[in-house]
């Protein structure tokens, strides 16, 4: 809990890594904007579920659309379902005939993968060296940004293969057997151990990402890939403080999102007033989210250097 109450504390002291995420998000999801406004103004001109569409969003209703339009809304919706169906679906070659909203939406993740490698980048960076403004975070980040985004890729690639060798493969392996349970809840018993099994190795793959970046900076005395060992020992080596670190980051989210929830701002969106309310309301949680993934990364870095300094220093006193 310390860790993270620490972390959360540079990120509120420092509150331009968050505005830089912040800044980052919007521009991604404003690639979207356009042609999903363009398309909700054009099909609810037409439609008796406009006048309550802003208040109560019908769901029945934009199925029904993305179902009559899927040249230009895709099926991203079903095939991101699909991978964790009881079979599972063979790697990601579900999204080969992405189209529309759904193509632009897998274009915008490619380019944010490369955005987030920079933003890490400059906030390990910034961190490292006690910079406290946009200059140092941006130079940061180009400069840790060729490393980064080798981890980033080399992460996303490990999830893959375990998606495929540990969900699918396993899901076709236990075909025979899962049919031939005598009851439907020990297929899905057999399907969530999977899943569970899944889930764990995507968290590994997580923390031990995160471990890497931090030695990538902090240990600029040893060569590349060296660092690379050295930031996944760090991950073992201090497996369950991270993971402590990473649940209280998903849990504080959570939380956010349940009082988003229970805010209900939309009802207010009857009149302009209302819409720009919301408007306004949706970037104050969007922003409360990015100081919290940054207070993450931060605790992250001091639950590492935290624990990896009483060792140092012994190794230094040592005759």
């Amino acid at each position: 809990m310390s860790d993270f109450g620490r972390g959360l504390m540079i990120s509120i002291r420092r509150p331009h890594f968050a505005i830089a995420v912040w800044l980052v998000q919007g521009a991604l999801a404003a690639v979207l904007a356009l042609p999903i406004s363009n398309f909700l103004h054009a099909e609810l001109n037409h439609s008796p579920a406009a006048s309550s569409m802003i208040v109560a969003p019908n769901a029945l209703w934009w199925n029904t659309a993305r179902r009559e339009h899927p040249d230009l809304l895709g099926t991203l919706p079903e095939s991101a379902l699909a991978l964790f169906s009881a079979a599972g679906t063979r790697g990601f070659s579900a999204f080969d005939g992405a189209a529309g909203v759904g193509a632009a939406f897998l274009g915008a993740g490619l380019l944010a993968i490369v955005l987030h490698a920079f933003l890490l980048g400059g906030i390990f960076g910034s961190l490292a060296n006690r910079g406290t403004d946009l200059t140092v975070f941006a130079r940061e980040g180009a400069r840790r940004l060729p490393a980064f985004l080798i981890v980033t890729l080399g992460a996303a690639a490990l999830v893959a293969a375990v998606y495929h060798y540990v969900f699918w493969a396993s899901g076709q392996a236990l075909a025979g057997f899962t049919g031939n349970l005598a009851t439907e809840q020990g297929q899905r018993f057999v399907a969530l151990g999977r899943l569970a099994a899944l889930v764990v190795l995507v968290t590994f793959v997580k923390v031990a990402a995160d471990a890497i970046r931090v030695a990538l900076v902090e240990r600029p005395d040893l060569p590349p890939v060296t660092r690379y060992l050295v930031g996944v020992g760090s991950a073992l080596g201090r497996l369950v403080p991270i993971l402590a670190t990473l649940v209280l980051w998903a849990g504080s989210t959570g939380v956010l999102y349940f009082l988003w929830s229970r805010l209900n701002v939309s009802s207010a969106a009857t009149t302009t007033g209302g819409v720009v309310l919301l408007v306004a309301a949706q970037q104050v949680f969007v922003f409360l989210r990015a100081v919290l993934k940054v207070g993450y990364y931060a605790a992250i870095r001091e639950t590492i250097l935290r624990r990896a300094e009483p060792a140092a220093v012994a190794a230094e006193t040592a005759p």
